[in-house]
């Protein structure tokens, strides 16, 4: 397997190990953010610098969540989850998600309360020291998760990335209102605080969308299927494929395939070729793989004659259209027994109507046809 292969086994204690370390240190500092902005905010009277405290102190409880959702991720197979833990990941960075959106409110209501009783906030050089160094200590986690979520595709510390961004830019925010309202006189103070509690409600929100669409199983990555496809079409014997599916587990993928092989090969030759791929994909990969075999007749002229007509019918259409399982039978009019694959865009009963009405306006003097049309399950 070439190094860049997203084929290519990964290391899965790494990979927990990063995620733990990853909520170990993100507690550590928020710990000690929280610490400062709120003992800042309550000496200085900006309740601005003590909900960006209180965000920080929330999530050294979402942190303490992160690292026991790393270890149970963690764990290996049992006989009542057979597929491993690691999607606990997702649990993990749903919980995250929820504790942001009730904090987000919460800052929301009590900003809204500063700026109904008009309250102001004392301009402090102090106030300006701890704001400024927890931006740059947001920043920093902000690189470094981002940095080890990619690397190890780990959606938790992905998940701490985007709540350290926010974090960052609402500091940011409390600080500029406080250098505004201190040069202008006019309190911005509750308004910068109802700003952070929106912007901390759309972090929430991003994670809780991004989670969501691994949970209901999303497409695979296009680069991961079409390095799939390659290497399975790189196995000499092996001469199309289709009806690929892949299942994401998080650090393991469970993936099924159609495989096209000579129809004249021996039943015991065809079986070899599908169990040493299969092996191969098991010892060189994170894809448990099952492979259906589909004997396919590759010296029949009419037969090949035949399809190669079918797939010029399908080229002219304004669609994506792939064919595969064709089966040819003779006779005074053959007949050609297929299945087409349209991507999702494409309405199937649709594209069933448009591609009969072409196949017969074309071939249906000489032939006959019986096919199905289905929804490509992949990218």
């Amino acid at each position: 397997m070439r190094q860049d292969n997203p084929l290519a086994k990964k290391d899965n204690d790494i990979r927990n190990k990063k995620t733990f370390v990853s909520g170990v240190v993100a507690m550590c500092v928020n710990v000690a953010l929280a610490v400062l902005k709120i003992v800042c905010g309550a000496l200085f009277g900006a309740i601005s610098i003590i909900a960006d405290g209180l965000n920080n102190l929330s999530d050294c409880g979402n942190n303490v969540v992160v690292i026991v959702g790393a270890k149970m991720s963690a764990k290996p197979a049992d006989k009542e989850h057979p597929y491993g833990h690691a999607r606990g990941e997702y649990v993990t960075a749903m919980v995250v998600a929820f504790s942001i959106l009730v904090l987000a409110a919460e800052l929301l209501l009590e900003s809204a309360e500063k700026i109904y009783t008009g309250a102001t906030a004392e301009f402090s050089t102090i106030s300006i020291v701890v704001l400024s160094v927890g931006i740059a200590a947001k920043l920093l986690m902000f690189f470094f998760n981002r940095r080890t979520g990619k690397k190890y595709e780990a959606e938790i510390p992905l998940a701490i990335a985007a709540d350290s961004i926010g974090d960052a830019i609402s500091s940011a925010l409390v600080l500029i209102g406080l250098i505004v309202s201190h040069f202008s006189g006019f309190s911005l103070d509750g308004y910068i605080g109802c700003l952070i509690a929106l912007i901390i409600a759309i972090s929430g929100i991003k994670i809780i969308k991004r989670t969501v669409s691994e949970l209901l199983g999303e497409s695979p990555n296009k680069q991961l299927t079409d390095e799939i496809k390659r290497t399975l079409l790189s196995y000499e014997g092996v001469f199309g494929i289709h009806d690929l599916a892949v299942h994401n587990y998080v650090n393991k993928l469970y993936a099924s395939v159609h495989v096209e092989v000579n129809a004249d090969i021996t039943v015991l030759a065809a079986h070899e070729l599908i169990d040493k791929i299969e092996k191969d994909f098991e010892q060189n990969t994170d894809i448990s793989l099952t492979i259906h075999m589909d004997p396919v007749v590759l010296d029949d002229p009419a037969a090949s004659l035949a399809k190669s007509k079918i797939e010029d019918v399908l080229s002219s259409l304004d669609g994506d259209f792939n064919m595969h399982d064709f089966r040819y039978i003779a006779g005074v009019k053959p007949k050609a027994i297929f299945e087409i694959t349209v991507p999702y865009e494409k309405n199937t009963a649709e594209s069933q109507k448009a591609i009969a009405a072409a196949l017969d306006n074309a071939l249906g003097e000489n032939m006959t046809f019986s096919f199905t049309v289905e929804h490509e399950l992949i990218r």
